[in-house]
């Protein structure tokens, strides 16, 4: 964790352990060196493709003999073609790769930057004479890193410099390069290699690979993101003018209708229909999660531009630091370049470097101006995205709420018929009894008198036992109906139970605000006592908090 504390610049065993080793892949390592061979004019002195461990490790033995004033130095490993592999996996063992990073200078910084799984980062440090070469002077080392999370890792890139500018010498390495990236880097250098000993050169180039990988993927999140809140837009308005033309029909319909019980269902029927028409609930969500997953995606490019701005303008920074040429150097070694720079030569490298400075420092502007344009256009989409949003499911909200009405409306209805039922219920329900009993055996209207034959009612002993039957059969049906009511409600008090023992917040709330719906009375509804034990046994065990008293 403390690593950073360390003056040590070579690797150690646990920074290579970072790397993957893979012997026997594809490989594909290209090596550049250009060389100052007058103040104005560089030339290309290396430019090979190795294709085998054996290469390089060959190639290392032989560049240790040569110069290395005034010389840029770049290996650029292609990613290994496997799968599952990432820019720290290489095509050959960890030997070569510590001869290499011995070779190249590669310092130790470079592993805290792939350690950090993170957006773009750009890194400087100042370091010390390497032991070993001491000749060389103090160095300065250069960082950068691809952003990890915000675009997709395949194309992600490491890029490491090590200037030592007493000796105008520059040792730079590249992992995790793609086939279009090498063509770029080969191709800039080539274009650009009056300005090649330019430590920032070569992190110009990262910087310029990097804005193109996170402006595409902006590019490419953007268009379904605005193709999404215009869909959205499109369905609101198709929903909107079916609505429109529903209650006008419906406005038609009730005017048209009204006094006929018969048909005016048939437009509410209608209205609880077209309210669903437009975007069903399996669109609403896949298009909800499709939306959902574009807005963490542009979301996170949005973080990684903002990231990389701040990467640009530490790059800017370096760069006006560093415009004079005089970084690393004593008091006594700046006197001596003073002095120096009145030779011819020195006064074109001079002006070469001050015009290479001017070019990177105008670039790294328009670059700023250009991602901060981006980053405005994020955060429009983003916004736009809530917007729609937050637009349909009001939009949906009310729809719900207008069926409901609808609903309420056609409920109200059945309750009205069903009083009407009941009236004439009311109304029939007498006579149909009477006419009932009266018709039974118990009663006999013609009967005759034996003293005098004349005609007179008769009622039956026996009606006594019709009576009976009634009122033993209605007692047994009410004492049946209430058990059965009371064990439905001993159910719900159990359900009511489970759900305050599963949730203690909702028990606290119900008893301090005393919203318990019932009273005492069980054969009223549900108990409150027992939800007031339960809720008091579980505030004993800790399990739910004692509710304020001003709530």
């Amino acid at each position: 964790m403390l690593d950073w504390i360390a003056r040590a610049k070579n690797l150690g065993e646990g920074d290579v352990n970072e790397f993957e080793f893979r012997p026997g892949q594809s490989c594909v390592i290209q090596t550049v060196r250009l060389g100052r061979v007058a103040p104005d004019e560089v030339k290309v002195l290396e430019n090979t493709i190795h294709r085998s461990e054996d290469d390089y490790r060959n190639w290392i033995n032989q560049s240790q003999s040569w110069p290395e004033e005034s010389t840029t130095t770049l290996v650029m490993h292609c990613r290994v073609n496997a799968e599952n592999s990432t820019m720290t996996s290489l095509p050959y063992s960890k030997t070569t790769f510590k001869a290499a990073c011995e070779r190249l200078y590669q310092h130790r910084s470079v592993v805290e930057a792939i350690r950090r799984k993170s957006h773009a980062i750009f890194t400087k440090r100042d370091v010390a004479a390497w032991k070993f070469r001491p000749d060389l002077g103090p160095a300065v080392v250069y960082n950068c890193k691809s952003d990890n999370i915000s675009p997709a890792e395949e194309d992600d890139m490491i890029l490491s410099v090590t200037h030592f500018p007493q000796k105008s010498a520059i040792f730079a390495v590249t992992y995790g390069c793609t086939d279009h990236c090498l063509g770029e880097i080969d191709f800039w250098l080539n274009y650009a290699k009056t300005f090649a000993f330019d430590p920032l050169l070569l992190c110009m180039i990262w910087a310029e690979l990097e804005r193109r990988r996170l402006i595409d993927g902006v590019d490419l999140k953007a268009n379904p993101l605005w193709d999404g809140i215009l869909h959205m837009n499109e369905a609101l308005n198709n929903d909107h003018k079916n609505m429109d033309s529903l209650l006008t029909k419906q406005s038609h319909d009730g005017k048209s209708d009204r006094g006929s019980v018969g048909d005016s269902s048939n437009g509410s029927d209608d209205m609880i229909k077209m309210t669903r028409v437009g975007t069903t609930q399996n669109e609403i969500t896949k298009r909800e999660c499709e939306a959902v997953n574009l807005w963490v995606s542009v979301s996170t490019l949005k973080n990684g531009l903002e990231s990389f701005k701040t990467e640009l303008k530490s790059m800017l920074e370096c760069s006006r630091d560093s415009s004079d040429g005089e970084e690393n150097q004593s008091p006594s070694q700046q006197q001596q370049q003073q002095q120096q720079q009145q030779r011819p030569e020195q006064v074109i490298l001079g002006s070469i470097r001050k015009h290479a400075a001017h070019r990177i420092q105008h670039r790294l502007r328009s670059m700023i101006v250009e991602i901060e344009g981006k980053v405005r256009y994020t955060d429009s989409l983003l916004q736009g995205m809530v917007l729609a949003t937050q637009t349909e499911s009001n939009h949906l909200s009310r729809r719900d709420a207008l069926t409901n009405i609808f609903i309420a409306v056609e409920s109200k209805k059945d309750s009205s018929h069903m009083r009407y039922i009941a009236l004439l219920g009311m109304i029939f329900l007498p006579g149909t009894f009477f006419a009932t009993l009266f018709s039974m055996t118990f009663f006999d209207w013609t009967a005759q008198d034996n003293n005098n034959n004349n005609n007179h009612p008769v009622v039956s002993p026996y009606i006594a036992v019709y009576f009976a039957f009634t009122v033993l059969a209605t007692a047994a049906t009410v004492w049946r109906f209430q058990s059965w009511a009371r064990k439905r409600d001993g159910e719900a008090v159990q359900s009511l139970t489970a759900q305050l023992e599963s949730y203690p917040a909702i028990a606290a709330s119900l008893l301090a605000r005393q919203i318990v719906p019932y009273a005492n009375n069980a054969s009223d509804g549900i108990n409150i006592g027992g939800v007031a034990a339960v809720a008091g046994k579980m505030q004993g065990q800790g399990q739910m908090a004692r509710p304020r008293e001003d709530v």
